[in-house]
């Protein structure tokens, strides 16, 4: 879902690069001044662009270990009268 003017500047700068890759599709020769000019545009606009941070998945295997981790230890504190530590701790977060 796309929020409008949330990601303004992302947005202007994919429509920039929309027209220069219209501007270069129309480039009859590929060896041209326009063509050259137009492809360095392209590759400055390219690095102006975000990185996207792709979640690795140790880290998703990772936090889903520590929540099971705590589910089990929550169980075995509900479950017997010994108390811990996870409840206060889990208030915390």
């Amino acid at each position: 879902m796309k929020i409008p003017g949330f990601n303004k500047e992302k947005d202007l700068l994919e429509e920039e690069i929309k027209i220069v890759l219209k501007k270069m599709g129309e480039c009859k020769n590929k060896e041209s001044q326009e063509y050259l000019k137009l492809l360095g545009l392209l590759k400055e606009l390219k690095n102006l662009s975000p990185k996207k941070d792709k979640v690795k998945p140790d880290t998703i295997v990772l936090i889903g270990a520590n929540l099971v981790g705590l589910l089990i230890i929550l169980n075995y504190e509900k479950a017997n009268i010994i108390t811990g530590k996870a409840y206060s701790w889990l208030r915390r977060v």
